[in-house]
């Protein structure tokens, strides 16, 4: 049995609703991407969240049990970031006018677009790495 093992990853339906309040008088809701991690001991995880080109696009740790744990992601992105993110996924726009530009929700983050992502759970020494789709 491994030391800590990432189990395969859903689908997350793109939502321009993330962080955005519900009604005027409730606070923003955060998406809650769960990304489901086995490790034999207790202790902490380092997680990266990389774009399909490798740039990290944001960084945290979970504190984790022994057993199954389930690692809560907001499908944030650091906003140092955010300025090369939005050049990768303008990577083939034909014009300027078609450029999408990320904006920050009520929340204040920025959230990721369409596409492929991979996270990678370190501890200890040990890495797992998981891709996910934004679709």
């Amino acid at each position: 049995q491994k030391e800590l093992y990432a189990f395969d990853l859903k689908e997350q339906k793109h939502s321009r609703r993330w962080g955005e309040r519900a009604g005027v008088w409730r606070a923003p809701k955060a998406p809650a991407y769960k990304i489901p991690v086995y490790t034999k001991s207790a202790g902490t995880l380092n997680v990266k969240v990389h774009a399909s080109n490798d740039q990290l696009l944001k960084e945290f740790s979970a504190d984790c049990q022994p057993g199954l744990n389930y690692i809560v992601y907001d499908l944030s992105i650091e906003e140092k970031r955010k300025g090369a993110y939005e050049k990768h996924l303008n990577r083939d726009s034909k014009s300027e006018l078609d450029n999408i530009r990320l904006k920050r929700a009520k929340s204040g983050d920025y959230y990721l677009h369409k596409g492929m992502y991979k996270v990678q759970i370190n501890k200890g020494g040990l890495s797992e790495q998981k891709e996910f789709h934004i679709k």
